[in-house]
């Protein structure tokens, strides 16, 4: 599959063009394990994140190059209002009551290796996310900007 694939769009994000596979797409990129004639550099990590994640709309797995190592290497973006985060996807365990709570997006500085963004202005962007609660205790969580997906989607 080439970069010009009409089921392939591609966003500059944070100074950084990011290639987004349609679900088509990314069954046919999986199979193979290539996109644009250069391996995926984690394939089950994206086969994993999709089954886990692609259904939520905020969610989005990019690709970028990583011209490094001459692959391709995923990314997990999280879109609020217009914006895309660089985020690390989990199933939060509540820090006070132990229980996991949702699938959710927690901000990563890893994830902004590559971007245009300066490291002081990175924490700067966890800021505009809100600060959530655990939904069984009720007690702020350690992550706290962590995005509920489920909620995220429903408003």
């Amino acid at each position: 599959m080439n970069i010009d694939d009409p089921r392939v769009r591609s966003e500059v994000v944070h100074g950084q063009t990011v290639y987004f596979p349609s679900s088509e797409a990314w069954a046919e990129i999986l199979q193979s394990n290539a996109f644009a004639d250069l391996p995926l550099s984690v394939p089950e990590h994206c086969a994993f994140w999709l089954r886990e994640y692609g259904q939520f709309k905020v969610a989005h797995l990019g690709l970028v190059r990583n011209r490094w190592r001459d692959n391709w290497q995923s990314l997990s973006l999280l879109k609020v209002d217009g914006y895309y985060y660089r985020v690390h996807y989990e199933n939060v365990i509540c820090n006070h009551c132990k229980n996991r709570c949702w699938p959710s997006a927690t901000p990563s500085t890893v994830e902004y290796a590559g971007s245009s963004i300066e490291h002081e202005k990175v924490w700067a962007e966890f800021d505009r996310l809100p600060l959530q609660r655990c939904p069984h205790c009720h007690e702020v969580l350690r992550h706290r900007q962590t995005v509920w997906l489920a909620c995220t989607d429903a408003a």
